[in-house]
């Protein structure tokens, strides 16, 4: 009877844990397919800028394409945060997972325990138990460092969307100054044109 209550809850923590690995990495396949998605929309919208940086105009039409583009990479950025905040979440279900696997392995480990006092003849069952409880562990803890790993990218995008929105905004005012300057100077964009 204690060999199969054994059984049992091994099986359905087997289920469960199969269950939040299977529903984690649908979470974290459909995070990273975001993530390739906002990087594409960041290198379009740095493409952009660096081809209105090349042929700006004095009609004011390449400032308001400027604002439109910093606006757009503000959003990008807020949408960074969100990717973090769901990898964070994903972590946090992992710890879950990993806090019920420890206990399992505890009550696993009481039952088998007993039964070996009871019938030495159980020892290999016993040894089969921890084995396969060693072997979700070292499960989960692949998938942390997994979850780990695509922390540390998000954290390294996020510290390179930073440093491109500093860029982006010195490079906005510089080119809403040329243009200010040059519908104001016609010549001089003339002279400036000839000199480069």
């Amino acid at each position: 009877h204690l060999e199969n209550t054994i059984a049992q809850a091994l099986q359905q923590f087997r289920e469960k844990l199969d269950e939040e690995k299977q529903k984690g990495a649908r979470q974290l396949e459909e995070e990273q397919a975001r993530s390739r998605k906002l990087e594409e929309q960041l290198a379009a919208a740095a493409k952009e800028l660096a081809e209105l940086r090349k042929d700006g105009s004095g009609d004011g039409i390449g400032e308001d394409r400027c604002t439109v583009i910093a606006h757009e990479w503000k959003e990008k950025t807020a949408k960074l945060t969100e990717e973090k905040a769901i990898s964070s979440g994903l972590r946090n279900k992992l710890a879950h997972v990993e806090t019920e696997l420890n206990l399992s392995k505890q009550s696993v480990t009481t039952h088998a325990d007993n039964l070996l006092k009871a019938q030495d003849s159980h020892a290999k069952k016993l040894q089969d138990v921890h084995e396969d409880m060693n072997n979700l562990t070292r499960e989960v803890d692949e998938r942390k460092k997994k979850l780990e790993d695509r922390e540390n990218e998000v954290a390294t995008l996020e510290k390179n969307m930073e440093n491109k929105d500093e860029e982006l905004q010195v490079n906005v005012s510089a080119t809403a100054s040329l243009l200010h300057f040059t519908k104001n100077n016609p010549g001089a964009r003339t002279d400036k044109a000839t000199a480069g």
